[in-house]
This record gives structure tokens, C-alpha cells and sequence, in this order.
């Protein structure tokens, strides 16, 4: 019978990779409380200007699922697979009508993390996947011991953030009509 993980809930943005235990996983689960994660909500919500971003930061939020691994293989040497999920809801502005309306985003991460020194091998040369342990993973470096998740996550996240959300397609634009006065 598989024991149940306790997850932890404070996991630093650079991760020390040394740190971690060969052939062991570690389970995370993150909210706005944590530093680089809030930080993340607030950045999410910066399209919204009618309120503080205080106001913001307190009505929204955002949750982060880690799984990270540690393992060995002999062409790589140590490398980590990180696996996740993040969800979040969070205040935006409409491109169309430049008023604030709520999003979300929910998204699901695969890294492989691998040493920087493999970064100019000619296998990983102009390649963002590695096929590793079965499955294929975005591929990123870790550098002097340290995986930034901060940037592995985010990047990942605005991936698949809604670039031109919009409230309501039939709204008039207000807008429009502003400075359009015709009389001379």
C-alpha cells in the first residue's frame, strides 16, 4: 500500500538541487502566502487599475501543485523532473472595453530540469523538450546548483494566459466616441 505524502507548503523560487535527495520526491503545495507565488498573483492582476493592488491581491488567488524528483543518469548526470499544476483567478482589463472583468488560468507543467553544462551539447542544441523517463519534458538548465522555478513557472503560466481576454463582445465602446466632436 503507497503511504500518503504530507506536502510541504514553502518551496524557495531557486531550488537547491544538491540539497535534494537522489532517487526522492518532494510534494508542494503553494498559495499567495508564498513569496514568488504572490508575487506572480500581483502580476497577473497589474491590468487592473480601479483598485489597490492590495485590494487585488487580497479578492484573487492562485494555487501551485509541485512535484519534484531527483534522479542520475549517466550521459546527463543529476537531473530533476518537476510536475505541477497552477490555477488562479485573478483581475484583468477587456482589450475591447478597457474595463475590469475576472480571469483565470489553469495550467499543467512538465520540466526536466538538466546541469547547465549539458546546455551546448549538440542532443539539446535548439531543443525546449527532452524525452526522459518515459515522457517528454520542457527542458530547462539549473546553474550553480540551483533550478529557477520562479522562471520555469512563470514562463509556463503565460503561455497559456488569455493575451486578449474580453468582458463582453456587444458592449458600445465608450471610448469611440470620445474626441470624435465633428462641430467647427
Amino acid at each position: 500500500m503507497k503511504q500518503a505524502h504530507q506536502p510541504e507548503n514553502k518551496l524557495n523560487g531557486k531550488y537547491n538541487v544538491i540539497k535534494h535527495p537522489l532517487n526522492s520526491t518532494r510534494y508542494f503545495e503553494l498559495d499567495k502566502t508564498q513569496d514568488w507565488v504572490g508575487a506572480l498573483l500581483k502580476e497577473l492582476n497589474e491590468k487592473a487599475d480601479e483598485r489597490t493592488v492590495e485590494e487585488y491581491f487580497d479578492n484573487t488567488n492562485i494555487t501551485v501543485s509541485v512535484e519534484i524528483s531527483k534522479s542520475f543518469k549517466q550521459q546527463y548526470g543529476e537531473y530533476l523532473l518537476v510536475k505541477g499544476t497552477l490555477s488562479s483567478e485573478y483581475v484583468t482589463a477587456c482589450v475591447r472595453t478597457l474595463k475590469e472583468m475576472p480571469d483565470s488560468v489553469t495550467i499543467e507543467f512538465n520540466a526536466c530540469f538538466l546541469d547547465k553544462k549539458n546546455e551546448n551539447d549538440e542532443e539539446f542544441l535548439d531543443q525546449t523538450e527532452v524525452f526522459i523517463s518515459d515522457a517528454m519534458y520542457e527542458l530547462y538548465f539549473y546553474d550553480k546548483g540551483f533550478a529557477n522555478l520562479t522562471e520555469m513557472i512563470h514562463e509556463q503560466t503565460y503561455l497559456d494566459v488569455n493575451q486578449y481576454p474580453i468582458k463582453d463582445e456587444n458592449e458600445p465602446l465608450s471610448w469611440l466616441n470620445q474626441g470624435t466632436d465633428t462641430k467647427q
